[in-house]
């Protein structure tokens, strides 16, 4: 195959393709030769890019995370912390933290390949965790410099907002019933709005 007929795939195809695969089978039973069958590309074109399924299904999660419904609302560049409060802001995460949770690809994930996604908590963080920190920290920056946000270290806060939403996303479920989850998510957003607020 020419370096011309490579350069011409289209890999949110290739993306989809994979995406595909793990919702019919899972992760760990999907291999590249399937991602390459259902694409309708060659094995090889796949494996010039991705030569290994962990590197392939990195790609399609943090493409899948990162364009949840809301991230791109939240983060905007524009002048949010004077228009929305410190409390509309917490639901708002937490809203994201819950979609990412309904996810169809992240429930197969957790449903069939949960070891995978403990990888993620325990041993090494990932680039959509890397990337909502850095995304985390410029909305703190922001806020501190309209003054609806306290002080503080933005990258300290950002990893701890993390923390916070990593641990609803993974044990809410589990914590409610009594109390609801309704009311588990009201005290998480004043944690957050308290957190966050000017003293």
């Amino acid at each position: 195959m020419s370096a011309s007929r490579h350069r011409s795939i289209n890999e949110d195809a290739i993306l989809d393709a994979a995406r595909d695969c793990v919702l019919a089978v899972g992760w760990k039973r999907t291999t590249l030769t399937d991602v390459a069958r259902r694409a309708n590309v060659s094995r090889m074109s796949i494996y010039r890019k991705w030569n290994d399924m962990r590197r392939l299904m990195s790609d399609v999660m943090t493409r899948e995370w990162t364009g949840l419904p809301g991230i791109e609302e939240l983060l905007r560049n524009d002048d949010q912390h004077n228009a929305h409060s410190l409390r509309d802001l917490a639901t708002a995460l937490l809203a994201i933290t819950d979609s990412l949770r309904e996810n169809k690809l992240f429930a197969k994930v957790i449903d069939v390949d949960p070891e995978i996604m403990l990888t993620y908590v325990i041993q090494r963080r990932g680039r959509t965790q890397n990337w909502g920190i850095a995304a985390f920290e410029q909305m703190i920056h922001q806020g501190q410099a309209a003054g609806t946000i306290r002080d503080g270290d933005p990258a300290a806060m950002a990893h701890t907002i993390l923390l916070l939403c990593q641990s609803w996303l993974v044990s809410a479920p589990i914590m409610a019933g009594p109390p609801t989850l309704e009311a588990l998510r009201a005290e998480q957003v004043e944690l957050l709005t308290r957190y966050l607020e000017p003293s």
